[in-house]
């Protein structure tokens, strides 16, 4: 399937989930409307996800670490075998790499090991993840305030493009730029 047709489907999917959304918050079933916004950020990052190849730094050094973890889970090497002499005191210039904390890593190990090495088996954990987050995003709006409120909050989350392109790999977590300066 071409790339237009991929993006013609996700705008046809999005299209009917906002409208299934719609139709369930009118008739107050707020647990189908949050199901048709985890369905809509579901398919929206799922989309972005489908490059072909490994971003920069960030991702394509965390899929190296995550495929070397399946032989050592408790070494996170960025190289097995080190080639070079390396600083054990500097952990960019180390071969055993320290960048992200091991939880998420193990997290896109085992993505790895189920669906092989694969692109979107490295970014299905953070796909995943994001829309935990989206449901805590609802249920705090909801706690905090009213549904509808959870539900809108929890939909902006779902929709918000930065965050769209942390989960689909697109954009690094040091990328990230204030639009603002706080001095």
């Amino acid at each position: 399937m071409s790339y237009n047709y991929q993006s013609i489907l996700c705008i046809l999917l999005i299209l009917a989930c906002v409208s299934f959304l719609i139709k369930f918050i009118h008739r107050k079933e707020f647990n189908k409307a949050l199901a048709a916004i985890l369905v809509l950020t579901f398919i929206l990052k799922s989309f972005c996800a489908m490059d072909n190849f490994l971003h920069e730094w960030d991702e394509r050094y965390h899929a190296l670490v995550a495929k070397n973890l399946l032989q050592h889970p408790l070494k996170p090497t960025l190289y097995d075998n080190p080639v070079e002499p390396y600083d054990h005191k500097n952990w960019v210039a180390n071969y055993i790499w320290l960048s992200k904390p091991p939880l998420p890593l193990w997290f896109m190990a085992a993505s790895i090991s189920t669906f092989g090495t694969h692109e979107f088996a490295v970014r299905l954990p953070a796909i995943i993840f994001s829309l935990l987050s989206v449901i805590l995003t609802y249920k705090i709006g909801s706690i905090l305030f009213s549904q509808k409120i959870g539900l809108l909050a929890a939909l902006l989350h779902g929709i918000h493009g930065l965050l769209t392109d942390l989960a689909s790999g697109r954009l690094s977590s040091v990328e990230w730029k204030l639009p603002f300066c706080f001095l």
